[in-house]
């Protein structure tokens, strides 16, 4: 059998963390009942929970209409998941990559914000140009206001093209809400011709401060006044802290 075509074999072993030790679900008596969101999808799932609720949000890429299509559906109280809910607000602003899921993440007010890519083909280019797209929902997944796009690049516009700049990849994107709300998104970045990783600090807000690293496959999380961005140059792995204005 050709290695590329196999199925792979998944298991997952989930552990909590319980009074007195460690208690692992793995060959419990009952295993909870798998959900089906879509069987359609492109894209893998992203998860996130909502600590103060247990809300639990699951995003993926599908297709609505042969478009790309960032979808979410939410669990309340180990509930029902919902019926999906299209976060992307203009048709067809996404795009998929194996390595580049859609991101969905949870705030301490209960916001949803969700991060996604879209491309731009490029005339004489091998790969098409790329831009980071973020969307709010603040009625805990059931609507998403419009995206905004998070690199600078764009000044405001959908993507660096329709923004007249030099169309460039910001792609690898990676989503952490802090403990205070601030939003932080970084990604990997092209637009000096070379690959560097970006961290946008509140992206939702008007000028969110920048750090640049030269380097791939970055992750960014924040907490306790702290934040930390990691990524690979070559084969050593790098890291970042920084602490926030008055800490």
């Amino acid at each position: 059998m050709n290695r590329r075509h196999r199925a792979p074999l998944i298991s997952l072993l989930i552990v909590a963390l319980a009074v007195g030790g460690l208690v692992s679900l793995a060959g419990a008596a009952s295993i909870p009942a798998v959900t089906t969101l879509a069987d359609s999808a492109v894209g893998s799932p992203t998860v996130g929970v909502d600590g103060r609720t247990g809300t639990v949000y699951v995003t993926w890429v599908g297709l609505a209409d042969s478009l790309k299509t960032v979808y979410l559906s939410r669990s309340e109280k180990g509930g029902a998941f919902s019926p999906p809910t299209r976060v992307n607000d203009v048709p067809g602003d996404v795009a998929f990559h194996e390595e580049a899921s859609a991101q969905v993440a949870v705030g301490p007010e209960g916001n949803v914000y969700v991060a996604w890519v879209n491309q731009t083909a490029v005339a004489g280019r091998r790969f098409p140009a790329s831009d980071v797209r973020l969307a709010r929902s603040t009625d805990g997944g059931r609507t998403f206001g419009p995206a905004v796009t998070v690199n600078d690049d764009a000044k405001g516009y959908r993507t660096t093209a329709e923004a007249g700049g030099m169309p460039a990849s910001h792609n690898f994107h990676n989503l952490v809400v802090a403990p205070d709300g601030a939003v932080y998104v970084s990604w990997l970045d092209s637009r000096e011709g070379g690959e560097r990783v970006v961290l946008a600090g509140r992206a939702l807000d008007v000028g969110g401060a920048e750090w640049t690293f030269a380097g791939a496959s970055p992750a960014v999380a924040a907490g306790g006044g702290v934040r930390a961005v990691a990524w690979l140059d070559g084969r050593a792995v790098r890291v970042r802290l920084e602490r926030g204005e008055g800490e």
